[in-house]
């Protein structure tokens, strides 16, 4: 029996995912649950989180498919988006609380640590990804042997004192 959907819908799961990831991590901030938490393990789980989005770009091949399908003018300004709420939300924090490790792993900074910089990264990776296919995808045919009409070889035929090259 064939379901209905016999494919995901990525965009609809990438958003969802986003969504329930940058509200928890709100939630969790909101709650001081980053400041409870000593340095070291909100070290590790800053960590963590900078890695998610390119491993998930990296593990999941619907993802990949979806970020093949947006432009890259689109993934370049959501890039620029989130580069400017990183840049803006540090400037404005870094003057209310210093700018310090622990500050940046437990305290204020939890949603620029925790969502908006993985997410950066994620966009920043997709980027990437599609720059290096759009660049195996063009220099390919260049680097085939047969590319180049020099390199065209004879016909090949079975005609009887026809020899091992062809013609």
């Amino acid at each position: 029996m064939t379901l209905p959907y016999d494919r995901e819908d990525s965009r609809s799961v990438l958003a969802l995912g986003l969504g329930g990831w940058g509200a928890a991590v709100a939630y969790a901030a909101s709650q001081d649950v980053f400041a409870r938490i000593s340095p070291g393990a909100a070290t590790g789980l800053a960590l963590l989180a900078a890695i998610a989005a390119p491993a998930a770009l990296a593990l999941d091949a619907n993802l990949r498919e979806q970020v093949r399908r947006t432009s890259a003018a689109t993934l370049a300004i959501g890039l620029a988006l989130v580069a400017l709420a990183l840049l803006v939300g540090t400037r404005v924090l870094q003057g209310s609380h210093g700018l310090s490790l622990e500050s940046v792993v437990s305290g204020p900074f939890a949603v620029l640590t925790y969502f908006v910089g993985p997410v950066g990264l994620g966009l920043a990776t997709a980027l990437l990804q599609r720059a290096s296919a759009a660049r195996l995808t063009r220099s390919a045919p260049g680097k085939s042997p047969g590319a180049s009409p020099a390199a065209r070889r004879a016909a090949r035929t079975s005609a009887p004192g026809a020899g091992a090259a062809g013609a």
